[in-house]
């Protein structure tokens, strides 16, 4: 679950032209975070974010920035993987490197559904009030 900071970088990188998209799991390891997830996922979509759901689960951590800058490891976009854990990541420059995991990333997209903002119109109360709890607790995720 990213912070606030996190999220304002994303909602500049929006406001700015860049196309952002992610994609999580459809089938979540952890209820109770995943609930918290989905409410900044919302907030991604009512951004100008596309959310794409995979058909299970995925933990992959995979940024690609513009085919010039991609980085891939363990850390989570979450207060945890930022400030305590012990994270690794890579920075890759190389195009060519970077156009193969684009066209890997390119056929996972093609296997996942998009949620636009009628998903969590469609929601009913109690699913969205346990979102919203959830999310009170995401700093300490």
């Amino acid at each position: 679950m990213p912070d606030e900071i996190f999220m304002n970088a994303i909602k500049t990188a929006i406001n700015s032209g860049v196309k952002v998209r992610v994609i999580i799991p459809g089938k979540p390891d952890k209820k109770f975070v995943y609930n918290a997830t989905m409410s900044f996922v919302q907030e991604l979509i009512e951004m100008g974010g596309e959310v794409y759901l995979y058909n299970g689960f995925m933990h992959a951590k995979v940024l690609v920035a513009d085919d010039f800058a991609m980085t891939i490891g363990t850390a989570n976009a979450d207060n945890r993987s930022f400030e305590l854990n012990f994270e690794i990541n890579s920075v890759i420059y190389d195009k060519k490197e970077i156009e193969h995991y684009r066209k890997i990333l390119d056929d996972i997209f093609a296997e996942c559904k998009q949620i636009d903002i009628n998903y969590f119109k469609q929601k009913p109360f109690w699913a969205k009030f346990k979102q919203l709890f959830f999310r009170l607790f995401a700093p300490l995720f």
